[in-house]
């Protein structure tokens, strides 16, 4: 049931990211999902891309993901599942340009090990 469930949702959903100066919000609709969230602005400290290995028996694939470093250090994943890193990478830099946050390398980032 859950397997139906989630291919419904991958194919009916949309995600929505809303970014002010207050907050981050992260919404998935119409079907209620996981990963909806707000974020404080002013807790983001940096932002950052990874990749996501996924591998069956005959084959590897990657997904990506958006990744918040808090001011409490902790990291927290934002949004996930882009097809491309370039999909990622340009939601992180709107993101950053938008709340001038300037980019600095992050362990396990797209690009760096």
């Amino acid at each position: 049931m859950f397997g139906t469930y989630k291919v419904l949702a991958n194919y009916l959903n949309t995600t929505e990211i809303i970014v002010d100066r207050e907050k981050i919000s992260v919404r998935h609709y119409p079907l209620p999902w996981t990963g909806n969230k707000v974020v404080l602005s002013n807790d983001i400290k940096q932002l950052y891309s990874k990749p996501v290995r996924h591998q069956n028996r005959n084959s590897v694939s990657f997904t990506y993901e958006v990744h918040a470093v808090l001011s409490n250090r902790t990291h927290i994943e934002l949004v996930s599942n882009f097809e491309t890193s370039d999909q990622a990478l340009y939601v992180e830099q709107e993101i950053e340009n938008f709340l001038k946050i300037e980019n600095y390398p992050v362990r396990g980032e797209i690009g760096r090990d």
